[in-house]
């Protein structure tokens, strides 16, 4: 699987309150050798960007801001 498609992955997860998942999928990342900086970098970073701009675009609501 692609960084890019781990990326996605993770944001569906958090995007449907499934953070057991997300980390999941991170853990699972990590152990099929990943760096934990390309995971930093392209999928945890950008996904926190992302939250904050749905949010700030009225897409999401405080909570599920604060539960991603």
């Amino acid at each position: 699987m692609e960084i890019a498609e781990v990326f996605a992955q993770y944001m569906e997860h958090l995007l449907a309150g499934n953070r057991a998942e997300a980390r999941e999928m991170i853990e699972a990342t990590l152990d099929r050798g990943v760096c934990a900086r390309k995971i930093i970098q392209y999928v945890l970073w950008p996904a926190m960007v992302q939250i904050e701009r749905l949010y700030n675009e009225g897409k999401i609501n405080r909570l599920l801001e604060h539960m991603a």
